[in-house]
């Protein structure tokens, strides 16, 4: 049995704004493409989710956020109703909202988005460095830390509600990177959060905001614990296609792993069967985790792994070709998947072994 691991973190975020001026903010969309190359999948799979919880400033006010002058944000559950999104390509989304606890009624939606995590070692080779203040509580260690990058072209903040003199907040605002030679980003890992006492696992990341309308800029800075929990270890186990009469073992034709070829066909379409873990090729031991679609046509061979909802395929390696098995270099019969190809411009009868790696 194979064992797969895919272990999400704890993570937190730290979010401050704690200065404004009326300069217009300058983009580092140019400096992205300069310093760190900027990739993400616009369509990646979830792999974790859950509600951020505030940090206690190093033993102080509860909060998830500063900013805009004097107020705090999402001091309690009832304020914070934001979500933390972790993807399967790397990216994290930052989304929902929180009210400030100043009593300016202030509302703030936020939709963050954060891409290209890169361990200590990449980033500083980049050029980047960790961004630590002196007044750190938090048992962090630089090289324990991801480091990642604000996608500035999918990230907004937008403030609504605003009374007694905060009115001038109220409206959208672009998100820049901060600072923007990206000599420093956002920060995932144990006590990466930074003023949450101990080493729990969180994130601190600084931006800037620009408002749309007025043009003012408020420097920016994001920090909370996100108790999501760890994703299960999955178990993976080889899976090989079958025919229905299950004739063509390996083991029958002298090889000690178990496994079927199909065949020989001839030019058509078939469907077969495909088991995992059934031992020398018993399927009372093993189980049913979907079916293999072969299509053979004008000599070329196309194999679809149709594998059942609950399962994830890690792996396929598939054979097709004029023997019944593929051959090493030197000539010998091997049923090993590593070596399996289809062969090109194929005629006649041919054989085909269909191998996957299935987890759950």
């Amino acid at each position: 049995m194979k064992k797969l691991n895919r272990i999400i973190p704890l993570l937190g975020i730290f979010f401050l704004i704690s200065s404004c001026s009326t300069e217009e903010a300058a983009s580092v969309n140019d400096t992205f493409n300069n310093v760190h190359s900027l990739e993400y999948n616009s369509g990646a799979v979830i792999v974790n989710s859950c509600k951020p919880e505030p940090i206690s400033l190093c033993g102080g006010v509860n909060y998830v956020f500063w900013g805009l002058g004097t107020f705090w944000g999402g001091y309690n559950p009832d304020h914070n109703q934001l979500t933390y999104t972790e993807y399967e390509d790397g990216s994290v989304n930052i989304t929902g909202s929180f009210n400030d606890n100043a009593g300016k009624q202030c509302t703030t939606t936020v939709d963050v988005w954060l891409i290209n995590p890169k361990s200590y070692a990449d980033w500083s080779s980049g050029g980047g460095m960790a961004h630590i203040p002196d007044n750190t509580c938090s048992n962090v260690n630089p090289e324990d830390l991801t480091y990642y990058l604000l996608d500035e072209t999918r990230s907004i903040l937008e403030v609504s509600g605003c009374i007694d003199g905060y009115e001038d907040r109220n409206g959208a605002y672009d998100v820049l990177h901060s600072p923007t030679d990206l000599s420093k980003g956002f920060q995932i890992g144990n006590g990466g959060s930074l003023f949450d006492e101990g080493s729990n696992l969180g994130l601190s990341g600084w931006m800037k905001l620009v408002h749309q309308d007025s043009g003012e800029t408020w420097d920016s800075d994001f920090n909370f614990l996100i108790p999501c929990e760890p994703e299960k270890e999955l178990e993976c186990e080889t899976a090989f296609a079958r025919s229905t009469d299950g004739s063509n073992c390996f083991i029958d034709n002298g090889f000690s792993r178990w496994g079927w070829v199909l065949g020989p066909i001839s030019e058509g379409q078939y469907s077969y069967e495909i088991y995992a873990a059934a031992g020398q090729c018993d399927i009372n031991k093993g189980e049913l985790v979907g079916t293999v679609d072969v299509d053979y046509n004008d000599g070329d061979v196309n194999v679809t792994y149709n594998i059942d909802n609950g399962y994830m395929v890690d792996e396929t390696h598939t054979y097709a070709g004029y023997d019944m098995f593929p051959t090493t270099k030197k000539g010998k019969a091997t049923v090993a998947p590593g070596k399996y190809t289809i062969e090109e411009n194929l005629s006649g009868e041919i054989f085909v072994i269909a191998h996957a790696v299935v987890c759950k």
